[in-house]
Order: C-alpha cells, then structure tokens, then sequence
C-alpha cells in the first residue's frame, strides 16, 4: 500500500508533534513505516529522517502497487536524512514489476542527507535514485544496486540536476551497470568515490529531439574508476542530438575507453572532456576525426590523460579488427599524454592539435617499430616526447622511426623531454624534422646516405655511342681521292659511295674535313696525283684526325666509377654512442687515470726521505683537474670523452731498516668527479687503497724504489649503476741525485708501473703499462731556522693499455690509453726541525689528456 500525506485520501499518520509543527508552516514530519512505501505527493517542507525501510520480496506482497521505496511527487523542500532502504526481490516480468527505484523525484525539490539505499536481484530495470524535472542534493550515505541480468543505474536523469557531496557509489551489474544515466541534465560530483565492479559505463546518456540539449557533467575533487567504459550514448527514437560536456577539477575519472564516436551513423554526437589538474584514463574512439557530423574534444590543463589500443576485437559478424584511439581536437596546457604499451604498436590520430604539451610513446629502434602520433588536420604548439625504448640492440646503426606525422597545416614543433636523444643498445639517436614528420634517428649515420649521388656513373651509357666506331671503315677512305677523277686510273675508287657511311658519324661533324679536298681546285691536280703513293694511304687518312674526337670512346675505363657507390670511410659515418656505451668506456678510462694520479706524488714523497731521519710518519693531500680527450672506440665511433676532478688523502710511516734500505706503507682514500662531454650526463669514482713500499739508496746518490699497492674502486653512473672493482699495482723508480755547485742537485729518473683492474659480465680485465721519464733540478737554501729547496721538474710520460673491450650487446668497444704528455712542475720543500713541508704544482699536456693543475700538499714528521 502507498502511504501519503495528506493527500488522495489517506489517512496520514502523523504524531501530536508533527501536527503541532505543521500548526506553525514549519516541516512536516513523515512517521516511518517500513512494511509499507512512503509516497509524499504536493507538499512543502516535509522531512523524513530515521527511516529504516526494509522491503519484503514483492511476490509476496501482491498490495504493492508503487515501483518506489520512496516517491516524492510534484513537492518542494523535501528533506531525507538519515535513513536507510533496501529492497531485494525478484520481478515476474510484468509491466507492474518492469522496473524499480529506490527514491523518485517528479517535479519536485529535495535534499537527502546521509541516506543510503540499496537494491538487489530485482528481475527488471532498477535505479537507486530515478529524477524528472527535479533538484536535489546528496550529502553524504551510501547508494548500490546489483542487478544481475539487467541494465539498472545508480542515478537516472530527465531534464533534472543533481548535486552529489561526500559520498560513495557502490555496484556490481555484470558489465549491465549505469552510474549516470542523463537526459538534458546537469549533475555535479563533489568528493565522490566511485567502488564499482564490472561497470559498463560511468556516465551513459540519452539523445534528444532538441539540438540545444546537453548533459553536463561537474566532477570535483573525485574518485570515479570503472574497468569499461566511462560515457555512453543511447539512441532514443526519432531523437537524434548527443551533447555532453564532461569537466574535472582535482579528481580522476578512469576507464578502459573514454567513449566511442561514430560519425557515420544516425545520431549526431558531441562530446567535450575538460580536466584541470586531473588524471584522465580512457580510449578515446572517433571514426572520422575531420567530421562535421560528430566530434569528440579533449581539453587538457596541467593533466595527464593514458590510454591503449584494442587489439583483434570481434564484432558481430565475427570479424576481428584493432581498435585505434583517436580525437577530433585535442588542446593541451602543460599537460602529458601517455599512449600506454600494447600488445602491438600503434597510431594516435588527431584531427585538430593545439596548446603545449608532453606525449608518451613507446620504441624498438632495434626493429624500427614505434608507436605514433598522426595529425591530419591543423597543428599548432609546442610539444615534448618522451620515448620508452625496448633497449633492444639496433641490428643497424642507421634505422630510424617515425613519431609524428603532420599534414604540413600549422606550425606544431616537437622535440624530445629531458633530453635531445634516445639510447638503444650502443647507439644514440636524436629527433629530426623530415618534411612534414619527426623522425627518431642515428642522425650522423644519416648523413653517409647524402654519398649515394654517387649514382652519375649511369651517364656511362653515353658509351653507346661507340657503335659510331664502324665508321672506322672509312679508313677506306682512300677512295676519296676519288675527287682527283683527273687520275682516272684511280676510277676502282669510287668514294662516292663510301662516303655515305660518313653518315653515322654525323655526331662527328668534324668530318667535314672533306672540305679540304676542294675539288675545285683540279687545276692542280699534280699535288692530288701525289696520293699515286697509295702505298702509304695512311697519310690521306690523317683527315681522320677531326674523329679523334672518338677518343672520348676511351672513358669506358670509367666505369669504375661506379665504386663509389660504395660508401666511403669517413667521420660522417661515425655513429653515436649511447649513454651506456660511453659511460663504460670512459669510466674505465678514469679508473687508470685515477690510479696513475695515486702514484704521482708517492715516488716524488720517497724521493724525500734519501736523507730522511729513523723513522718517518707523513700524510699527503693531491687535487687535480684532468681532461681526456675523445678516443675511438671502434672504427665507427668514438667516446665523448670527460673531464676528471681527482681528490685523494695518504697516510704512511716507514723506518730505516738497515744504512741503505727503508720500509714502508700506507693507506688513501680517494674520489674523482667525472662529467662526461656533451649530454653524457656524469659519473663518480671512489677508491680505498692500502701498500707497501721498499727503498734502496747508496752513498753516490743511486736509488731504486719499489710500491705495491692494492685498491678497492667503486663507480657510479645512471647508465652502468653502482659498479666495484679490485685494482693493483706494482711501480719502480730508478734515478741518481747528483750534487752540484753552490748546493744544486739534478736528478734524472725513470719509472715504469704496471695496473690491472678487474671486469665485469660486459667488462673485459683492464691492463696499463705506464712508464715515465724526467729530470729534477733544485736548490737548498738556509733561511734562518728553515732549510729551503726550490725545485722544477719535467717528465715525459707514456701509457698503453691491453685491447681491454666494453660489450654492450653484440657490440664491442676499445678502451683507448691515454698516450703520450709532457708534464712540468714547480715545488718548495721546507724543513726546520723534524717538520718537512711540501707543496708543488704540476700541469700537463698530451695527445688525449691535459692536466691544467695539479696540487700536492706535503707534511712529514721525522725522528
């Protein structure tokens, strides 16, 4: 049975309090029931709260006439708070049980307040909340429906508008559930959280007969994540006009296809998506992007919007197809698109791009492959791209894809985010415009193709013409003496005809030469009867000369040309390295330069001690600035080469074992900053290190020293990760101080130091020979307490390294010595009691490193 309010004659029951608050046109109270629905019909005002309405099934309740739980006709002001109804059943199909909602709102105004609603397994249409030409506001409850075997909503719309606040919106429909179901009507979504499993669409709306019709759509600081389809359209008879307009602000709205256009069809469909500071999630599907018919437009502020293709999907013909995303207009602020990866590679097509924005894709260089980006209409804007390669190895250095393709209509620019290159394998590729497009490309390799003009060897077929050669059988020409018929005799030679094969050689008109054998002139034949000498018709012949222009027959030889068609060695065909490639070479290369520098001031601090007291205890500081070169790493390509701040700490003690030996040993710590050139980024190398040493010298000034030592390295890069290493050396100095005037000394030396550095999985064991030859020359001075000794130093240093190589894939690169350098230095040593000071400054110069400084700070103590 319904239940009304004062109203159709029923009789209302309402308390002595209701009554007494309606006495004073204050809200009407409706008393709660919950074996019958409340039907409040023409009223003002009315409140309902504290309702718990809990339906029978409605088989068993043959009575029921209403398909609401709560219906709420042509009121106003109408108030639901803090309720709760559920309905469960199971329909027999007829018209009385076709459908079932859980409050209905006709021609009124309501507001519902911590309400929830529930309804199950009913065998019709269901709905939690139906509205027509109505307002309400939701604050706050629960609202879920779960039909299983048909289509049912959670809100259902016509020409209504709805506030949704602080609420959750559960279901589960079978992939047969309507969130939003509109018809010319606004809604607004305020922290709202959407928990529903296999949702077909979160926002499905009907056509209409009027153009100006639009279903809008606020969406606040919300949650809404469906695993289908986030806005729907339903065709309505007759009614042909789809507008939609979708805005979200704060929130994220995500699904598996944004929605679905078609152009083709009857219904004429509109739709705008709007996010500011929104996440986006969904396919997007237009037939026809330049379509004047229907059209689907995607606005983006400070947004990112994901989505993918669908591959072999089977319509109903059973015929499989993919389906490729795709927009009428797309305008970008500050904004990411990310096409996420697929089962294949595929195509974004935009009708209209506008604004400033980033775009995901996905690469494999290696194959040529890669998603794209496909504007038909006009672009305008700036725009990055971030690519995610497969990292697989390019078979090829030369290969190329194609990221964006424009039709040439507007003034779009691309390039690539963070940085202007892409690593795949060993190689790097950067971001060119070809034409209309952006292409990705191993943009050095390219330019060895410009070469293949080289194709000019084809105007060979100009030989042809050495078929003209036959005319060489004028060398018959001999009858042309002919024209000296005041011979007779010479009648068998009748050149007239002959001549004619002169013909042939027409592109040779020199052969006019004929001209000279004026006949006119038979007057003097005497000098014609010379050619009586037939004997030697070789000389008449000379008139062929003019057919040296024959010679020309000789470029057959030419036709080697043709070689170069094969192209040549040269540095337009180096490739570029990738990251990765770059950063195991070179930091490799900064591992011996690191260890070389370790060694530096160790023998020139044992060089101290030749007069040195017992016992000794030292510490030494060195920094220093190195620069290396580019080096070849393979005959097509080479390191970006770095430069290296080294800065390292020693601490030793040594005693004086016997008159002309001491021993000795210390440990250091050590790090190098290694920036790498260009947009290598940079590297870092640390080291702990610990050794011995031995020294001999004599009476004459000879000395010879030894060291061992070992370190332990780490390096550091984001292409190679954190990498250790074991390191040793073993070093020999051999030199003589000789004693001068006026207390100078010059000692020249020579040293020779062997390292090896372990390996890795793509690292081979690294080997150095270092040798070093030099002089030093000095002075000691007194000055007061202090013993003073100036002195300078040149050196000539030399290193070669093992064919040590650093794979990446199948490739594999050469980690080049540093070669030769000359190396100067000046320093002071300063001695006054058992304190010893040093300081020095060193530069170098050579092939591949430069050294621009070098300082070493000193300090013994001795007993």
């Amino acid at each position: 049975m319904r239940k009304s309010v004062a109203k159709n004659n029923y009789l209302p029951k309402l308390s002595l309090v209701a009554l007494a608050m309606a006495a004073a046109n204050s809200a009407v109270a409706v008393e709660c029931n919950n074996k019958e629905t409340i039907r409040i019909d023409g009223q003002q005002n009315s409140i309902l709260t504290n309702c718990n309405m809990a339906n029978p099934e409605i088989k068993s309740n043959p009575e029921i006439k209403s398909n609401s739980i709560v219906d709420i006709i042509n009121s106003q002001n109408i108030t639901l708070e803090n309720n709760n109804f559920s309905f469960s059943g199971q329909g027999d199909g007829s018209e009385r049980y076709s459908n079932i909602y859980g409050i209905n709102l006709e021609n009124s105004t309501a507001q519902i307040k911590n309400t929830n609603v529930e309804i199950n397994n009913f065998g019709g249409y269901i709905s939690a909340l139906n509205m027509s030409n109505s307002t309400a506001v939701l604050a706050g409850g629960n609202f879920k429906v779960n039909n299983q075997d048909r289509w049912s909503s959670l809100f259902r719309l016509n020409n209504s508008t709805l506030s949704i606040k602080d609420l959750t919106l559960l279901g589960d429909g079978q992939d047969s559930l309507e969130v939003l179901n509109l018809e010319n009507s606004t809604i607004s979504l305020d922290n709202v959280t959407l928990g529903i499993q296999r949702t077909s669409r979160i926002f499905a709306g009907m056509s209409s007969k009027d153009e100006s019709s639009l279903n809008t759509i606020l969406v606040n600081n919300s949650e809404l994540i469906t695993s289908t389809i986030i806005i729907e359209s339903w065709w309505k008879h007759l009614a042909k006009n789809y507008n939609l307009k979708l805005t979200l602000n704060n929130s994220i709205v995500k699904g598996e296809v944004l929605a679905f256009v078609d152009s083709a069809g009857y219904l004429e469909e509109h739709i705008d998506v709007i996010a500011n500071n929104g996440i986006l999630g969904g396919t997007p599907v237009v037939d026809n992007v330049n379509s004047n018919h229907s059209a689907m437009n995607v606005t983006l502020n400070n947004s990112e919007w994901s989505f993918s293709m669908f591959k072999d999907v089977e319509d109903d013909d059973g015929k499989k197809s993919d389906i490729l995303p795709s927009i009428s207009n797309l305008a970008l602020t500050n904004s990411n698109v990310n096409l996420i990866k697929a089962a294949d590679f595929y195509t974004f097509t935009i009708g209209n791009l506008s604004g400033n924005g980033n775009f995901a894709l996905n690469t494999d260089l290696a194959n040529q492959k890669s998603d794209q980006i496909l504007i038909t209409g006009k672009a305008d804007g700036a725009y990055t791209l971030a690519v995610n390669d497969t990292g697989n190895e390019p078979q090829s250095a030369n290969g190329k894809v194609t990221l964006v393709k424009t039709a040439g209509n507007g003034d779009a620019t691309f390039r690539l985010k963070d940085k202007d290159y892409v690593d795949a394998g060993a190689y790097r590729y950067r971001l060119n415009k070809e034409s209309n497009d952006w292409v990705l490309s191993n943009r050095e390799a390219e330019l060895t193709k410009k070469e293949e003009p080289v194709k000019p060897a084809e105007p060979v077929k100009p030989v042809e013409p050495v078929k003209p050669v036959e005319p060489v059988k004028p060398v018959e020409p001999v009858k042309p003496v002919e024209p000296a018929k005041p011979v007779e005799p010479v009648k068998p030679v009748e050149p007239a005809k002959t001549i004619e094969p002169v013909k042939p050689i027409e592109p040779v008109k020199p052969v006019e030469p004929a001209k000279p054998v004026e006949p006119a002139k038979p007057v003097e034949p005497a000098k014609p009867v010379e050619p009586a000498k037939p004997v030697e018709p070789a000389k008449p012949v000379e008139p062929a000369k003019p057919v040296e222009s024959a010679k020309p027959v000789a470029p057959i030889t030419p036709v080697e040309p043709i070689k170069p068609a094969q192209p040549s060695t040269n540095l337009n065909e180096r490739v570029v390295l990738s990251e990765k490639s770059n950063a195991l070479v070179s930091l490799r290369q900064a591992q011996l330069l690191q260890l070389e520098q370790g060694l530096v001031g160790i023998h020139q601090r044992l060089g101290e001690l030749k007069q040195g007291a017992n016992g000794n205890v030292w510490i030494r500081n060195i920094n220093s600035d190195n620069k290396f070169s580019a080096t070849d790493t393979a005959s097509n390509s080479r390191t970006a080469g770095f430069e290296q701040r080294y800065h390292g700490v020693q601490l030793g003690a040594d005693k004086l074992v016997s008159d002309n030996v001491r021993l000795g040993g210390f440990v250091g710590t050590e790090r190098s900053t290694v920036d790498f050139n260009g947009e290598y980024g940079s590297g870092k190398l640390t080291g702990k290190s610990v050794g011995l040493y031995a020294t001999y010298h004599n009476a004459s000034g000879l000395y010879l020293d030894n060291i061992a030592k070992f370190s332990r390295l780490k390096s550091i890069s984001n292409a190679t990760g954190s990498r250790h290493y074991n390191a040793y050396t073993l070093s020999s100095e051999i030199g003589k101080i000789y004693q001068l005037a006026n207390q100078w000394s010059i000692t020249p030396n020579a040293q020779i130091a062997w390292s090896t550095i372990s390996g890795k999985n793509d690292e081979e064991r690294l080997s150095s020979l270092y040798s070093r030859v030099g002089a030093r020359v000095g002075k000691t001075m007194a000055l007061g307490d202090w013993s003073l000794q100036p002195y300078a130093e040149l050196n000539g240093i030399s290193t070669h390294n093992n064919h040590s190589k650093a794979n990446v894939n199948q490739y594999r690169f050469d980690v080049a010595s540093s070669k030769g350098r000359i190396a100067t230095a000046l320093g002071l040593n300063a001695v006054t009691g058992k304190h010893r000071f040093g300081l020095e400054v060193q530069n170098s110069n050579g092939k591949r490193v430069d050294q621009p400084f070098a300082i070493q700070a000193n300090y013994r103590y001795q007993w």
